[in-house]
This record gives structure tokens, sequence and C-alpha cells, in this order.
């Protein structure tokens, strides 16, 4: 272990650690640790990132002797994630610092669908020391956790685990979203945007669904009438897959949400004078997003003489596009 704090998971406490107690264990290994000093018990530990798939403190009291010195267990079973500065909050460290369960919870979010599902697959042990097995069914694939655990959370954890990096343990965003790049590239299907028609302006942070709704529709349709897709985003915004190769992502140089609202407006004022003109390939303009700002986009581009649809649904997307395609 050669983080410099150690973290008690239910109180939040920090314990301070001799950096001299490092852990040689290998991934899956237990590994005891030395004697803290002060009686106090120590469930958990912060690591340095590069150690995150090594150990924390099990169970166990670091300042007893003997037979109760503390025993630790593969860090990435017990879901508590690396923090490289050894502290809480820090942006550049936000995944690491999070658990896989709750990393699975914001991707189903940011893509709008079904929430992950956990089964119960394996029950064993006394009822007062019970162990269990989950496995995990998100976006139509099926992880298991590996071996059993003492609480349910950590098992649905050790699950989730599996499903985002596989059974080798730990990974990085960028895994993640190279995986999934991976799985698209294997399910690419050719789509082109037409010569003139409509542009789409969509608010991927509230409705990134949206793609996966307009690839489905210009897929089914050759003759769809989009001609250019634009997608807005703040920095905050991770897509978790690539997009697809038809979209512009205009990413607002801030973490603000608004920005991007920001962003969507000021371009569609400098582009108002010329859509709809001789010449213009674009001849209507479909917004996509939740916000209230749209709908006063919508107003303002229909007064300069814009054909101009608002949607705040991507199940309606389908419907407004073929309208717009007709007018």
């Amino acid at each position: 272990m050669t983080g410099r704090v150690a973290d008690d998971l239910k109180g939040h406490s920090r314990y301070s650690l001799p950096l001299t107690q490092s852990c040689s264990a290998a991934p899956g290994m237990f590994q005891n640790f030395g004697r803290r000093g002060t009686g106090r018990a120590v469930h958990g530990a912060l690591v340095a990132a590069r150690e995150a798939r090594c150990c924390v403190v099990r169970r166990g009291n670091l300042g007893a002797r003997g037979k109760h010195r503390a025993r630790a267990r593969p860090l990435h079973s017990r879901g508590v994630r690396a923090s490289a500065a050894g502290g809480r909050g820090e942006e550049s460290n936000r995944v690491d610092a999070m658990g896989a369960l709750q990393l699975m919870n914001e991707m189903a979010q940011k893509d709008g669908v079904a929430p992950p599902a956990y089964t119960l697959i394996e029950h064993s042990g006394p009822s007062h020391a019970p162990l269990f097995r989950y496995a995990v069914n998100f976006q139509g694939r099926v992880a298991e956790g590996l071996g059993q655990l003492p609480k349910k959370r950590l098992a649905q954890e050790a699950a989730a685990s599996v499903w985002l990096y596989g059974p080798g343990g730990a990974a990085t965003e960028n895994t993640v979203i190279e995986n999934e790049g991976k799985k698209r590239k294997n399910e690419k299907r050719s789509v082109a945007l037409s010569e003139s028609g409509t542009l789409c302006m969509i608010d991927l942070d509230n409705m990134p669904q949206t793609l996966e709704a307009l690839e489905e529709y210009m897929v089914e349709r050759g003759d769809h009438g989009v001609c250019e897709v634009r997608g807005y985003s703040s920095k905050a915004y991770n897509p978790g897959r690539p997009l697809p190769n038809f979209v512009d992502h205009r990413r607002a140089h801030s973490m603000d949400r608004d920005a991007a609202d920001i962003l969507m407006v000021f371009e569609a004022g400098v582009m108002a004078k010329d859509i709809g003109s001789p010449g213009s390939r674009v001849k209507s303009v479909v917004l996509v997003s939740k916000d209230h700002f749209a709908g006063r986009l919508q107003e303002i581009l229909q007064a300069s003489g814009v054909n101009t649809h608002h949607v705040c649904n991507y199940l309606d997307l389908k419907s407004v596009l073929q309208m717009a395609s007709r007018e």
C-alpha cells in the first residue's frame, strides 16, 4: 500500500499509514499489513492509481498483534477506486474515484436506457455469515462477478466491474470507451447525409439517446432528408462510445451544461440569414433539446423566416423529420 491515508468506509475517518508499509501481493492474493498502533480498525484504503488492482484492508485491527493483524483483499472487488492524489473530488480523477456500480448507473442515465439489472446467482454460508455472487445484465450483455462476497452490494460491485473491465480487473474510462468503440465498429452501418434538406441541432448533454434514434431513422430511410447533424455539449459530456461519423460535434470549453445551449443559439443566429435562401442546402432546422431555450430559439428562427421544429422527446424525432422533409 503506497497511499498516505486509509479510509474507514463507514465513518469516513482517515488514519495515517507509514509509507514503509507496502503491498507486494499480486491481484487476487491476500497480504498481511503492519500495525497501526491506534487500536482502531481500518476497513479500506486509498492508494496510488497505479496500485488500483492491488488491495485494500479487508478486516482486522492495525493496532493489534499476532493473529489479529489486518488482512487485505483485491481492490476491484471492494468497489473502492484509486485516487492518484489520495483525496476526493478532483475532476481529473473522477472516474478513478467512482465505483463500477455507480459508473454503470451514470452510463445508463446518460444514454437514456434501462439501468443495470442485478441477479443473485449464488448464495451460500450460514445465516450469520452469508456469501453472495451476482450477475449483471446491461445493454443486452451479461457479466458475472468473480467469487462470493459477504455483502450484496459488494457482490453487485464485483459483477459491474467485470461488465466494464472484464475479469482482468480495473481499467480507465478510456478503456470503457475503447471497448464500446470496438463494439460499435463491428456493428457499423453505412449512413450518408443528403445533399440538401434538414439541419439537426442536438443538445447532447440532456438528450444523448437522440443519436441512436436518428441513426436508426437514417438507415431505414434512404430519402431521410437530413443534410447535416450538429451535436452540442459541454466538456462534462462523455458519450461512452464514439459518435456516429455523420455527427459534427461542437463542444463548449466549459463544464457548465448551459454553455452548450449558448453555443447552439450563437451558431443558429449566425446561420439564420442563410438558411432557406436560394442556393442554401439547408431548407429547415430541427432543434433537439429538453431545455426551454430551444422553444424560444424556434420562435426566433421562425420569425426570421426559417422553417424550424422543436423536439423535446427523442421518440418524436422520426415523425418530425418526416414532416420537415415534406415541407
